[in-house]
């Protein structure tokens, strides 16, 4: 039933989060692992909220002398997804916690609120309905085979598209002259020759250099989708910069390089 614990990673296929009693890993190895994989973790999601909540419950775990064996078999599973995305050097813990349903009231609630304020950053109401309408069908996509971690509460993706059914209705109730004065009031565009991973990437190394004095990245990022359009997009999802500011790809990185190269040449040249 339970095999050493180097082999689960490679047991392990990302593309289907779905639990057997193949990949249980022995309780009391789970519990002392987890201290070396927080450790990982620590280092690539610590400043995540994501990791905030999760974090207390990693302690816990830890401590703990058993477990419910639904729960185990919640632990068994992320151990195995989350060495493999360490491994990988992809680093996006949300969509972790929510493909394994993370069904616990802080984490959904804070998944809710931010949906809700993502929505609102858009520039009108036709761009939330389009982001909205796109977050039903994503969570409406996304496998529901994983153990809950709290299995008499709802599935995360039944809560979040209830949530978000319940926006779409409120924003097509809206009276047309409400709709029309938001119009009016929407702010001019800075358009920039970059990508959103290129976006990403440099405000991230602004702030990681200290040229932007900011803690909160979430913030930030939602306020700079709101006045940024780009060649390709006139509405830039702050979901999507927040994505390519922690996972830079290797496309984004050379062509800042490039970028950064010239600047440093016009500024010689000043």
């Amino acid at each position: 039933m339970y095999r050493k614990l180097n082999e689960f990673s490679e047991l392990y296929d990302p593309s289907s989060i779905e639990l057997d009693n193949a990949v249980l890993l022995p309780l009391e190895g789970l519990c002392k692992t987890m201290f070396k994989l927080e450790e990982k973790m620590l280092q690539h999601w610590n400043n995540t909220q994501p990791f905030t909540i999760l974090q207390p419950y990693i302690v816990a775990l830890r401590k703990a002398k058993w477990l419910p064996y639904h729960r185990w078999q919640w632990w068994s599973c992320f151990w195995c997804a989350a060495s493999h995305l360490l491994k990988e050097k992809e680093i996006d813990l949300e969509n972790l916690l929510t493909g394994l349903n993370f069904n616990t009231p802080e984490y959904v609630s804070w998944l809710v609120t931010r949906l809700k304020q993502e929505a609102g950053s858009q520039p009108s109401v036709s761009a939330k309905l389009d982001y909205l309408s796109c977050k039903i069908i994503n969570y409406k996509l996304l496998p529901g085979r994983a153990a809950a971690f709290i299995p008499a509460s709802a599935k995360i993706k039944h809560v979040l598209i209830a949530a978000l059914k319940r926006e779409c209705k409120l924003l097509q109730l809206m009276p047309a002259a409400n709709i029309s004065a938001r119009a009016h009031t929407e702010i001019s565009k800075l358009n920039t020759g970059l990508s959103v991973p290129q976006l990403a990437l440099f405000i991230r190394l602004m702030i990681d250099a200290k040229i932007i004095n900011e803690t909160n990245q979430s913030a930030l990022l939602k306020n700079i989708a709101a006045v940024i359009c780009t060649s390709r997009t006139a509405s830039v999802s702050s979901e999507s910069l927040r994505i390519n500011y922690y996972t830079p790809n290797g496309t984004a990185k050379n062509i800042v390089k490039d970028h950064l190269l010239n600047m440093i040449s016009l500024l010689r040249s000043y």
